[in-house]
């Protein structure tokens, strides 16, 4: 579907457990996707610049973002990592610049480089992570990640 800009909503059937590479890539209409609950790897560059999309489930089964996963959904504005997610790969969400509310699990053991970078988040929900400073978490092996302004902590 990479590139397909008539595609506004897809469902993906229940028994899909893996989306590869670039699935999504460039489908600038997409408004809506259905995740499957079996879903467990949301690969590298699956949804990037599917500027149009608002809101992703991410399923609890999911264990692995890739790179650029959800790079440049300019419309995305807030999301929830569940539980079963250790790894937020590089530029993740580079580019999201309407994310403005994230949640992130103490599962989470590694945010790579620029996961977040051009977003705007101003809310930061955690289970056990801390922001200190206002520009860095501490708890998690973080090679580099910038958030450019955050207005609000809870935990």
């Amino acid at each position: 579907f990479m590139g397909c800009e008539s595609l506004k909503s897809v469902l993906i059937p229940p028994s899909v457990t893996d989306i590869k590479n670039s699935a999504f890539e460039g489908c600038r209409f997409l408004t809506e996707i259905k995740l499957p609950k079996a879903l467990t790897v949301i690969n590298e560059k699956v949804f990037k610049s599917c500027s149009s999309l608002r809101k992703i489930n991410i399923p609890h089964a999911v264990n692995y973002i890739g790179e650029e996963a959800f790079s440049d959904c300019k419309m995305l504005n807030n999301v929830k990592i569940p539980d079963s997610v250790q790894r937020i790969n590089s530029k993740a969400f580079m580019g999201c610049i309407s994310l403005s509310e994230i949640y992130i699990p103490n599962s989470v053991e590694y945010i790579a480089d620029n996961a977040f970078q051009g977003c705007r988040i101003k809310e930061y929900y955690t289970d056990a992570i801390t922001i200190t400073g206002g520009v860095s978490i501490t708890g998690v092996d973080i090679v580099t990640c910038t958030f450019a302004s955050i207005e609000k902590v809870s935990k």
